[in-house]
């Protein structure tokens, strides 16, 4: 807006303008269209995978990380308490040490909770069979 204070065009009217405003609001709109989906993330015991389906609108997403791909699974949080709110989710870390976000800040019941992301770590590897560390 800065850049065009000192613009004068004589053949602007109003109902460009209008037109010329709406097609910028749709070109900002846009992405949230198409990036629009959800994540849901299964953990089978009996196949001893976690499978990752991220679903938008126009293909599904699936990825499968075997439980032997797994060598950690940590609670982490975006954000700071200066900003107004942590969100937390959980880490898969990879033995070949990629690291992979599940639950990561997006709309899920409890994501500001660092009890109910504790509570999804512990169940995670419970399933994963990853042995709680404890220090004496």
């Amino acid at each position: 807006m800065y850049g065009f204070r000192n613009f004068d065009a004589s053949g602007l009217t109003d109902s460009l303008a209008g037109f010329l405003l709406g097609g910028l609001l749709f070109l900002i709109g846009l992405p949230g269209l198409i990036s629009g989906g959800k994540e849901a993330i299964t953990f089978d015991p009996h196949s001893k995978t976690i499978l990752i389906e991220n679903v938008n609108r126009f293909r599904t997403n699936r990825r499968y990380i075997g439980f032997n791909e797994v060598s950690d699974v940590r609670t982490t949080s975006i954000g700071h308490r200066s900003d107004g709110s942590i969100t937390y989710y959980l880490l898969l870390e990879l033995k070949n040490g990629k690291k992979v976000p599940l639950f990561y800040p997006s709309y899920y019941d409890g994501r500001f909770s660092s009890y109910v992301a504790e509570e999804r770590c512990e169940k995670a590897k419970e399933y994963i069979g990853i042995q709680k560390l404890t220090l004496f």
